[in-house]
């Protein structure tokens, strides 16, 4: 495979500007998460849609003699042996000490430990003759690593390296010849770890997580961490830590990897709004590709140190170009005063659609940032989203507009996730939403439509479904312009639309 990456491939420029091409979104949604989902609106807001936290959480707790304080939730349902599995990050805080001989036992800060579930939410955490602990022989910890297994993610191993295993672990480790650096692991089963062949894969590891990501269509990996380069200069900077910055390198074959390149920065809204408010700083961006684009979850922490720090959406075209919502609006926010994670959430790696749902597993805290173990406790708790329903734009009782970019039609009928208002006392008002189809060749502005595709001519949209398949005078085959470059325009009123999709049927 070769290391050397096309500069085309990353290149900003679009073709869907650079060429006139339409875009081919194939079977994937194409969500509205951002300006680059869509060509233009008009009377539609955006709005963060926040997840639903689990009634009863925490769903993991740090509730074993080894266990101090535990985050980083990696979370995959394996459809191989019908089960959900997590690892998670068990940190040594210094609890066993004393008295007791740590002769015999190994003993590091960061450890990487598992827990399996039948429905997502009811864990156990299994007893194995993995890695004994301070006096324990038989742990639920699978891995250390050589020094520690640090800031890790455990993904799905990518179909050209499944021959090494059905899983892959990135963790941070420290090597006596390289310092800091990435390593990978491969494993069947999730508990028992084999060492990758190259390690380290990467070099350069900072003291933060690294959010590995696989493209496959383009075969390149992504990989999201603290930038190298800074504003600040830290020889002369004796106040916050300024690496709280977000980048992105890019490698083709775990070996070569282009220079760390800033993504995401604190800007203007991120600046405290008064003299005792210092403002935010990014901790960490753990990122995921989602059908044909990418969704990042931004750990946003106070810089002072004693307030509350919340998880944001943050979403990309590519991966490399990122959108924060502009209103700041928190994705999972702390709790209420008293609930189990009313300092600060954090740690979002993954996600895991169940049915039409997604489930979000994060870290929250009792206490705010900074406050340490014994009196703040870090715990793992479940959050729920229906699929594709990240962001929404919204039309309100007198209606809107959502235009779509101009798309190539691949699938001989169109799906659409849509949530409109039902008003159970005012009929007049209840929700909906109709598309028409527009073909730019056919003129300008509203000689654009398709006959037989207009607004008037679509079956109004009242159900709340993730892909409701749409209909015009009950006629939802798009046979006859399959292949075709079209415009999609969406009227919404009193609904949410979360985005589209092609596909066939059968």
């Amino acid at each position: 495979m070769k290391a050397e990456i096309n500069k085309s491939e990353l290149s900003s420029t679009d073709a869907y500007y650079l060429h006139g091409q339409a875009q081919d979104i194939g079977h994937q949604p194409q969500l509205f998460l951002n300006p680059d989902g869509y060509a233009d609106r008009w009377d539609v807001v955006e709005r963060v849609n926040e997840p639903a936290k689990y009634p009863t959480n925490p769903v993991v707790m740090p509730d074993q003699p080894w266990e101090v304080s535990i985050g980083l939730p990696n979370v995959i349902y394996d459809e191989e042996d019908q089960v959900f599995r997590m690892w998670y990050a068990n940190y040594d805080g210094g609890k066993w000490g004393g008295g007791r001989d740590l002769h015999d036992y190994k003993r590091t800060p960061y450890m990487i430990s598992y827990a399996e579930s039948p429905d997502g939410v009811h864990w156990t955490k299994p007893l194995l003759d993995r890695v004994p602990y301070i006096g324990f022989d038989k742990t639920n910890i699978i891995f250390t690593g050589q020094t520690m297994a640090q800031e890790f993610h455990v993904t799905p191993t990518p179909e050209y390296l499944r021959e090494h295993g059905r899983f892959m672990l990135w963790y941070r480790d420290s090597l006596p010849e390289f310092g800091a650096c990435v390593n990978v692991a491969y494993s069947d089963d999730g508990i028992e770890w084999r060492e990758h062949d190259a390690n380290p894969v990467y070099e350069k590891a900072l003291d933060v997580e690294h959010s590995p990501v696989y493209d496959e269509g383009r075969g390149l990996w992504l990989l999201y961490a603290r930038p190298q380069a800074l504003a600040a200069n830290e020889e002369r900077y004796t106040g916050e830590n300024v690496r709280t910055r977000v980048s992105v390198t890019v490698s083709r074959d775990l070996k070569t990897w282009t220079p760390a390149r800033h993504i995401l920065v604190p800007d203007e809204l991120d600046r405290g709004q008064t003299e005792g408010d210092k403002g935010y700083f990014f901790d960490r961006m753990s990122a995921i590709k989602y059908g044909n684009q990418y969704i990042g979850f931004l750990s946003v922490q106070p810089r002072h140190g004693s307030g509350h720090g919340y998880i944001e959406l943050g979403s990309s075209p590519d991966g490399l170009r990122w959108y924060r919502s502009p209103m700041r609006q928190p994705f999972i926010a702390p709790g209420a005063d008293g609930d189990w994670d009313t300092g600060h959430c954090w740690m979002l790696p993954r996600i895991v659609e169940v049915g039409h749902w997604v489930y979000l597993y994060y870290v929250g805290s009792s206490k705010p940032w900074r406050t340490r173990y014994p009196e703040n406790t870090r715990a793992i708790g479940l959050a729920r989203i229906r699929k594709g329903r990240f962001v929404g734009q919204y039309g309100d009782v007198n209606g809107g507009w959502i235009l779509s970019r101009e798309v190539k039609v691949t699938g001989n009928r169109l799906l659409v996730n849509c949530a409109p208002d039902h008003r159970a006392f005012n009929q007049e008002h209840h929700g909906y939403v109709r598309v028409e189809l527009l073909d730019r060749t056919q003129g300008v502005y509203a000689a654009q439509h398709i006959a037989g595709y207009g607004q008037d001519d679509c079956d109004s949209i009242r159900a709340n479904e993730c892909e409701h398949v749409v209909s015009w005078k009950g006629n939802s085959d798009l046979s006859a312009l399959k292949g075709k470059d079209l415009y999609l325009r969406f009227f919404l009123k009193s609904a949410y639309l979360f985005g589209f999709r092609f596909a066939d049927k059968s």
